[in-house]
C-alpha cells in the first residue's frame, strides 16, 4: 500500500513537473480565464447575503407589457448593429448566476432583460424598455404623443417609435421634453424629427432646463475623445456580450458602439419652477441647480406621476459625470429628492424615471424616494465625519457600507456605482490627497516609483510574479492587479505581469455588483492582452455639435490640443476673424502657451485668418475640411505653424 502511494506520489509530481517544463516557466498566458476557486466560492456567498425570494423588483420590472417583438436587431444606416436583445439571450430568467457573475447583478440583468412596449397609466403613459440604456416615455392623447427624453441615440429612439406606432397609433409627436444634458437623454431626438416630418411634416416644441443648451456644449470642449473612449469602456463596447462579458450596467442594457447621436436645440427653455399645459395636459416643472447643471422633474398633475430627474433609477447612481467632468454632492441629491417628497407625497400615484422601471402606489413612490435621499445623505454624512475623524480616504472607503436596513433594498443596490466610489466622490468634493498625505504634496511618477519599490523587493521580477500567482491562487486579485501594475510600468512588455494582470482583472469583473466596474475590469483586461483596437476608439464630435459650439467652446478645445515642444518653438500673434459669427479674436503663442481673447483688429499681429467657425475644427481633423478656404493676411506660413502645434 506504502508502495503504491509512493507511485501515485511520483506519478503526480512528474505530472506537475512535465506541465511547468512544457509551459516553460510561465505564470500565465494571453487567454480569457474562467471564474477561479475564490471567485466562484465568494459568489455564491452573495445568496445568502441577499434576499433573492423577494420578487417585488421583479413584478414592477416585467408588470403591464402590452408588447415585446420576438426578435429586435437594431442597425444602423451602414447595416451594422448597434442594439440586439438576442445579443443578451444568454441572460435566461430561471438560469441561476453562472460563477463568473455577481448572483446579484445577474438578478439586475434579468430585470434589464424585459424589454417591450409597457403600459404605465392605461391610456395615457407608456415606456418603451429593454431597447437602450435610455427608456422612451411618451404621454398618448388623440392629437398625439409628449415624449420624455428620446434615449441616447437615433437608432433605438426610431426603433421605439415604430412599436409605439405599431400599437398605440402613428400620430404627430406634439412636444419633447429634456429633463437633464446627459446623452443618454437627448442623443436620439432627430429620429422623432425625421418621423414628425416623413409623417407629418410638420415640428415640435423641445422643453428643456434652462442652461441646457451651455451643459452640453460644454462636454465637448476638454477631452472629448478621452471621456468617448471611457464611455465605450464602461459600456462594454470592446467585450463580447456573454457570462463572461458585458452584462447590464445597472440603468440597462447598453447600445453597441456605432450608433448615432445628433443634436437639436430646444426652442422652449424653464427658467423657474412652473406648470405648462400641453395639450390640456398640465406639467409641473420644477428645477435644481447642482454644480452649474440644471436637471429637471417633471410632475403629471391630474395623474400624480413623477418624472424623476437623474438622481434616481433602481441602483446608486454615478455622483461623477464623466461627459461633463463634473462631481455632484449627494448631500443636494438627497435634498433634493427630499423637498420633492414634501411637495408631491400625498399626490403621488406613480414615480418614473429615464432608466429602469416604474415604482407603484404612494406608499411604493415614496417609500423608493425616501430611501434614495437615506442612501446618499448617509453617504455623504459618514465620509464627512470619517474626514473630520482625520481617517484617510482609503481608511474611509474601506469600511463604507450602507446599513443593514438599506443594504438590502434592491433599487440601492451598486449596479451602476458602487457604494465606495459615491464616497470618493464626496472626499474629493472636500479634501484632496496631497492636503492629508505628505507623499503626494510633491508626487514621484509613476514609472519611477514602480523602479524604486521593484529595487527594493530585491529587483527579482520572476519571484515576485511567483509571489504574485500565489497571492492570486489565494483569492487577492486587488493586490494581485497593484503589484503587477509596478512590474508593467517598470517594462511595459513584460508579458508575464501583463497576462497576470488582467487574469486578476478578470476575477475582480466577475466578482463585481456593478455593471460599469465589471466592463472596465473585462475591457482593461482585453487591452493589456492587445485585443482592443484603439483605432476603434478614435471620435470625431459630431457636426450637429460642432455647429453649436461657441467659438470660444472650440478655442478651448484647441488649446488643450497645443504641443508644448512645437509650441515653445513660437511666438506669434495673429488676428481670427471668424466671418459667419462677425467675432474678431486675438490669439497668442507666449512662452509654449495658446492665449485668445476677443478683440479687434491688432496691427502688431505677424498674421491674420479670415474664416469660417467650423474650418477651425480642422487643426484637429485635417482630412474633414479643406484650409484653402481660409483666407490668410501677412505671414503666410502660419497655417502650416498651427498644424504644427495642435496634435
Amino acid at each position: 500500500m506504502k508502495f503504491k502511494k509512493l507511485l501515485c506520489f511520483i506519478f503526480a509530481a512528474s505530472f506537475l513537473l512535465l506541465t511547468a517544463c512544457q509551459n516553460n516557466g510561465k505564470i500565465s498566458d494571453n487567454e480569457k480565464k474562467a471564474a477561479a476557486g475564490f471567485t466562484a466560492a465568494a459568489n455564491k456567498k452573495i445568496y445568502d447575503m441577499l434576499n433573492f425570494n423577494d420578487k417585488d423588483e421583479v413584478m414592477l420590472a416585467q408588470m403591464d407589457c402590452l408588447d415585446n417583438p420576438e426578435v429586435i436587431q437594431i442597425v444602423n444606416e451602414n447595416g451594422d448593429i448597434t442594439f440586439s436583445q438576442q445579443g443578451y439571450s444568454f441572460i435566461n430568467d430561471l438560469k441561476p448566476s453562472p460563477d463568473e457573475v455577481n448572483p446579484s447583478l445577474w438578478n439586475n440583468s434579468q430585470l434589464n432583460k424585459y424589454y417591450g412596449l409597457f403600459v404605465v397609466e392605461e391610456d395615457f403613459l407608456y415606456q418603451v424598455r429593454g431597447y437602450d440604456v435610455t427608456n422612451l416615455t411618451v404621454i398618448a392623447k388623440d392629437e398625439g404623443y409628449i415624449v420624455i427624453n428620446p434615449m441616447s441615440n437615433i437608432e433605438c429612439a426610431s426603433a421605439a417609435m415604430q412599436l409605439i406606432y405599431r400599437d398605440i397609433g402613428v400620430r404627430p409627436i406634439l412636444s419633447v421634453i429634456l429633463t437633464t444634458p446627459s446623452v443618454d437623454c437627448w442623443g436620439g431626438i432627430q429620429a422623432l424629427v425625421n418621423l414628425n416630418k416623413e409623417h407629418f411634416n410638420q415640428s415640435f416644441d423641445i422643453i428643456a432646463p434652462s442652461g441646457f443648451e451651455e451643459n452640453v456644449m460644454d462636454q465637448y470642449k476638454v477631452l472629448p475623445e478621452e471621456k468617448a473612449k471611457l464611455n465605450a469602456y464602461q459600456n462594454g463596447h470592446y467585450i463580447e456580450h456573454s457570462q463572461k462579458g458585458a452584462l447590464s450596467v445597472g440603468n440597462g442594457l447598453s447600445a453597441y458602439s456605432g450608433s448615432s447621436v445628433m443634436y437639436v436645440s430646444p426652442n422652449v427653455y424653464i427658467e423657474e419652477d412652473k406648470t405648462i399645459s400641453i395639450n390640456s395636459v398640465e406639467l409641473e416643472f420644477s428645477l435644481e441647480n447642482m454644480d452649474g447643471t440644471n436637471f429637471m422633474n417633471v410632475f403629471i398633475k391630474d395623474r400624480g406621476v413623477l418624472y424623476l430627474a437623474e438622481n434616481a433609477g433602481s441602483s446608486l447612481q454615478n455622483l461623477f459625470d464623466l461627459a461633463s467632468g463634473k462631481n455632484y454632492d449627494p448631500n443636494q441629491w438627497a435634498k433634493f429628492l427630499l423637498d420633492t417628497l414634501a411637495k408631491y407625497q400625498y399626490a403621488l400615484s406613480t414615480v418614473v424615471q429615464a432608466h429602469n422601471w416604474p415604482h407603484k402606489g404612494n406608499d411604493g413612490a415614496t417609500l423608493y424616494i425616501k430611501d434614495t435621499a437615506k442612501a446618499y445623505k448617509y453617504i455623504h454624512d459618514q465620509t464627512v465625519y470619517g474626514i473630520n475623524q482625520g481617517l484617510s480616504k482609503s481608511e474611509i472607503l474601506d469600511n463604507m457600507r450602507l446599513p443593514e436596513d438599506l443594504n438590502k433594498v434592491w433599487y440601492l443596490r451598486q449596479y451602476s456605482q458602487t457604494v465606495k466610489n459615491c464616497a470618493e466622490n464626496v472626499y474629493d468634493l472636500y479634501m484632496k490627497d496631497y492636503i492629508v498625505d505628505f507623499t503626494k504634496i510633491s508626487c514621484m511618477p509613476d514609472d519611477k516609483k514602480a523602479r524604486k519599490f521593484i529595487e527594493y523587493m530585491g529587483d527579482d521580477k520572476d519571484k515576485i510574479l511567483k509571489q504574485a500567482k500565489e497571492d492570486f491562487d489565494k483569492g487577492e486579485y486587488q493586490w494581485v492587479c497593484e503589484i503587477t501594475k509596478l512590474l508593467i510600468l517598470d517594462d511595459p512588455n513584460d508579458e508575464q505581469a501583463k497576462y497576470l494582470c488582467a487574469d486578476a482583472l478578470e476575477q475582480l469583473a466577475y466578482l463585481s455588483e456593478s455593471g460599469v466596474d465589471r466592463n472596465l475590469y473585462l475591457t482593461y483586461a482585453q487591452e493589456l492582452r492587445g485585443q482592443v483596437n484603439q483605432d476603434d476608439s478614435v471620435y470625431i464630435i459630431d457636426p450637429s455639435i460642432r455647429d453649436k459650439m461657441t467659438v470660444d467652446g472650440i478655442l478651448d478645445l484647441l488649446s488643450s490640443k497645443v504641443n508644448k515642444d512645437e509650441a515653445q518653438k513660437q511666438d506669434f500673434t495673429f488676428n481670427l476673424y471668424i466671418k459667419d459669427m462677425d467675432e474678431n479674436y486675438c490669439v497668442e503663442f507666449d512662452d509654449g502657451v495658446m492665449l485668445y481673447y476677443k478683440s479687434d483688429r491688432l496691427n502688431s499681429a505677424n498674421a491674420s485668418i479670415h474664416t469660417n467657425k467650423n474650418l477651425l475644427f480642422s487643426f484637429i481633423y485635417k482630412d474633414e475640411y479643406n484650409q484653402n478656404d481660409m483666407t490668410v493676411y501677412g505671414d503666410m506660413n502660419v497655417i502650416d505653424v498651427l498644424n504644427k502645434i495642435f496634435t
